[in-house]
């Protein structure tokens, strides 16, 4: 049988193993959090892990034994939190660095292929240029996605990224919480034997339940990015056109990074 992670952060408390042996028993749980949250590249995934490993003690002495959660589902919340402030940092404007599976998440099996093969060959980090597209397909990425804001002058998009990060951080405490105030509530039907405290309790399960899934809901359809009306208020043309735009810029990019593997064909 398994141990769980808590059982391997109290043999490091305790002394009985290195920092070393913790990060071989936890590591893939530090790792799988970008990929939850959506961002698959390689480098974003190490990089928070060195970020996080660098103070994997502070954070584990941090944590309180409670009897509505588990370690692994505070150390979760922990790391979700860690990972939006990593986000933050990255996405300064002297920090930002684009991202294609950023840019469009429905390319993130073609990028993996591509960034895989690419790494191979010449064992170096890809930078895109985006010289290829005209200057008004550059200036719709660059106040859709803040790509090259700081040079270009598009704070605006940046400051907007960083607000709804901070908005979906949000969103997803209340979930959690909601989430404990559940765990609560299904303890204490467990417990009682009256009939009436169970129709109120059973009734505020529901009321959880449903609160939560809304919020999940909102959670997953949250978009960190400006809207097209917004995009297209700013450089004055139409919200449709700004669709259309960014499907064509979508075709071009694939076209220039990825046929040469034959990995797509339009």
């Amino acid at each position: 049988m398994n141990k769980s992670i808590y059982y391997y952060v109290q043999k490091f408390l305790n002394g009985s193993i290195s920092k070393k042996e913790l990060l071989k028993e936890i590591s893939f749980f530090i790792l799988k959090i970008p990929v939850i949250k959506g961002y698959y590249d390689d480098d974003i995934k190490y990089d928070f892990y060195a970020y996080v490993i660098s103070k994997i003690e502070k954070i584990i002495l941090n944590y309180k034994i409670k009897k509505e959660s588990s370690f692994e589902s505070w150390f979760f919340v922990v790391l979700s939190r860690q990972f939006y402030n990593y986000l933050n940092k990255k996405l300064k404007p002297s920090n930002y660095n684009f991202n294609i599976q950023t840019l469009f998440p429905s390319l993130s099996d073609l990028y993996e292929n591509y960034y895989s093969e690419k790494k191979i060959e010449n064992d170096t980090d890809i930078h895109y240029d985006f010289s290829f597209l005209t200057e008004k397909e550059r200036n719709i990425l660059a106040f859709k996605y803040g790509i090259n804001a700081y040079n270009n002058g598009y704070m605006e998009t940046a400051k907007i990224i960083l607000e709804k990060i901070e908005k979906k951080k949000k969103i997803e405490e209340k979930i959690y919480n909601k989430y404990l105030k559940l765990l609560v509530v299904q303890k204490e039907i467990i417990r009682t034997n009256s009939e009436t405290d169970m129709i109120i309790l059973k009734n505020k399960e529901t009321m959880l339940k449903k609160y939560k899934r809304r919020l999940e809901k909102i959670f997953k359809s949250y978009n960190i990015y400006p809207s097209n009306e917004w995009v297209a208020n700013k450089l004055g043309i139409s919200e449709g056109t700004v669709g259309a735009y960014l499907f064509k810029i979508k075709n071009k990019i694939i076209k220039r990074y990825f046929t040469e593997f034959n990995y797509y064909t339009i």
